[in-house]
């Protein structure tokens, strides 16, 4: 007699879908393995005090993961810096040959007008190119307009630092667990110390530029604001700043009348 054999297709079927889907999820998860994901980065303005304690657990190898991310952080915004400021020394280079060109077209007024009066003196009158007025007084205008644009892309390069310290500041301290922690943090500590530094890309020539620049430094929280708190030669409040530090490092005296006419330091 002969066999027949009863396929079960549908169960069959279904198994081969689950093992499809277990097959998939392991190569998830061996991904995931394999590229592992920072913690700590979703919110970069996170208090440092939060972000120690979120830092507290982790082994060097997942502050390796952290390290990595935060710095990937400060380089995206240090770019971010690098672009403002090239669009600055383009704007300066374009207010440059506006200036320029609106200084020779008057120059050039100057001269018709000048060889003018000189062929009329000689009894040799001709006609006279009058200035274009409307040229040179829309030149200057163009000029002008160029700065405020330029000065606008300076106010923003001065927020722009501001956020790099912060995440600076971040950064460092995740290295300062990842070291405590007997991680090797010596490429990040060189990365940091060359993107940190207080010097800024600027034209010195360039006296607004350098102005705000060093103005927005100043009285910045994260910068002279700082520094000058922490040696005490600063007051809380900034926005008098440029008008009470005191002569080389000194904490102001008050003053107090002695009844007498004059005022004396307490």
């Amino acid at each position: 007699m002969k066999r027949v054999h009863i396929v079960n297709y549908p169960r069959i079927a279904a198994f081969a879908i689950l093992t499809g889907i277990v097959l998939h999820l392991g190569s998830q998860s061996s991904a995931a393995a394999d590229n592992p994901q920072p913690q700590t980065t979703a919110d970069p303005t996170i208090p440092v005090d939060e972000l120690e304690l979120m830092l507290r657990p982790l082994t060097s190898e997942e502050l390796v993961v952290e390290a990595n991310g935060w710095m990937k952080l400060v380089q995206d915004k240090v770019t971010e810096i690098s672009s403002y400021e090239i669009k600055v020394k383009r704007k300066s280079r374009e207010i440059e040959a506006t200036k320029k060109a609106a200084e020779e077209a008057e120059q050039a007024a100057k001269e018709a007008e000048a060889a003018a009066v000189e062929a009329e003196s000689n009894g040799t009158p001709g006609p006279v190119a009058a200035p274009d007025v409307a040229e040179i007084a829309e030149k200057t205008r163009e000029a002008e307009r160029k700065a405020e644009e330029k000065d606008a892309v300076v106010h923003d390069i001065v927020k722009l630092r501001e956020q790099r310290q912060k995440l600076i500041d971040r950064f460092r301290t995740v290295l300062d667990e990842l070291k405590a922690k007997g991680g090797e943090v010596k490429a990040y500590e060189t990365y940091v110390t060359a993107v940190a530094g207080l010097a800024v890309d600027v034209d010195v020539s360039d006296a607004s530029v350098l102005w705000t620049t060093g103005k927005g430094w100043l009285i910045s929280k994260e910068g002279g604001a700082a520094l000058g708190q922490e040696h005490r030669i600063l007051p809380d409040h900034t926005s008098g700043i440029l008008d009470t530090v005191p002569n080389r490092g000194q904490r102001a005296q008050p003053c107090v009348d002695n009844g007498q006419g004059d005022q004396r330091s307490a």
